[in-house]
């Protein structure tokens, strides 16, 4: 029994040493290779052949032949550059202690808010004053280090009379950025609009084309995401171009069912950057113009989802063919969107 425990323990062992090997062969390939072979390509064809073939810089390169002569290819490998010596903060424990306390006191005060109450306390204490951004890193070190006790948001929970604390889940989504739309399709800005007529609320989803201004509109008793993913597949289906983006602020009717159904039929999904309405500037304009032209020249139909989408489709017709917009150099949207893909 006892040479068996040792067998399996030498055959552990050797597994162990087997997997180091490999992770440290693997590492080896992805670092070190290209340089080996470089560093031989040197060898054989000398400095400016080397240059000219990899695009190394001379001091780079006898740094790595140093390293390559005294330690082989494991000298190739990048190791921590990690300085030895990191700078220490310069900032006295009393400012560090008077920011904490002001955040603690009031909540969630802003660095530039901080900044005149921060002076005014290091004249009188007779010590040097910091800078906005230096507030900052002391606020995000003071988060990072859990001292921050700012509140907690709670939630009552009904049938069993518990409080729970609410945590914020932040969800990472894709922007538009610097994306500029070459031709009809490329990009379509859609927004939903609330409505009040006699007491009932409805809901308007609008979209339009960044490029051409082509529109399209619906009306929805409840907004919701599965009202977003109706509105979605119905544009999809009458627009007379393809799609291929679509661009939405960061209302909860483009999630769920409506975000799921833009990446199931590869329509790209942007969100607007929080509280940037600008970048959203298209949708947020043709709101105002269904609001002016065709709501509240309409109100005894916006009750009745199906009737207002009847004329709503009509108006649509005559936004989209026949009304002259200024921004189209008086143009119709349709026409304007036809001569642009005839031109590429």
């Amino acid at each position: 029994m006892q040479y068996r425990n040792r067998f399996y323990k030498l055959k552990y062992k050797t597994a162990v040493k087997g997997l180091e090997k490999a992770l440290y062969l693997a590492d080896v390939s992805q670092e070190a290779r290209e340089r080996k072979k470089i560093v031989l390509f040197y060898h054989k064809h000398g400095l400016k052949v080397t240059q000219e073939a990899f695009e190394v810089k001379r001091s780079t390169l006898f740094d790595w032949q140093k390293k390559y002569k005294d330690l082989g290819i494991r000298g190739l490998i990048n190791g921590d550059r990690t300085p030895k010596q990191k700078r220490q903060s310069g900032i006295e424990p009393e400012i560090k202690d008077f920011v904490k306390q002001y955040r603690q006191r009031y909540g969630k005060i802003h660095k530039d808010e901080i900044k005149p109450h921060l002076d005014r306390y290091c004249k009188e204490s007779g010590i040097d004053t910091v800078s906005v951004s230096s507030i900052g890193r002391i606020i995000r070190e003071l988060k990072n280090k859990g001292e921050l006790n700012e509140g907690v948001k709670l939630r009552l929970y009904a049938q069993s009379g518990n409080l729970h604390e609410v945590k914020t889940r932040y969800k990472e989504k894709e922007r538009i950025g610097k994306y500029k739309p070459e031709k009809p399709g490329d990009l379509l800005q859609a927004d939903s609009v609330h409505l009040r007529i006699d007491g009932k609320r409805r809901y308007l989803i609008n979209a339009v084309d960044v490029k051409g201004k082509i529109a399209f509109s619906r009306e929805y008793e409840k907004l919701n995401s599965k009202n977003a993913t109706d509105f979605f597949e119905t544009l999809k289906k009458e627009y007379p171009f393809e799609i291929k983006r679509i661009q939405t602020d960061n209302g909860s009717e483009f999630d769920g069912y409506a975000h799921m159904y833009l990446e199931k039929n590869n329509l790209k999904h942007f969100w607007n950057y929080p509280r940037c309405p600008k970048s959203n500037a298209f949708i947020e304009r043709f709101n105002r113009t269904i609001k002016e032209q065709f709501v509240y020249r309409n109100e005894d139909c916006i009750n009745n989802c199906k009737t207002a989408n009847q004329k709503l489709k009509d108006w649509l017709l005559w936004y989209n063919t026949k009304r002259h917009h200024k921004a189209l150099n008086y143009q119709t949207p349709l026409l304007y969107s036809l001569a642009c893909l005839a031109a590429t």
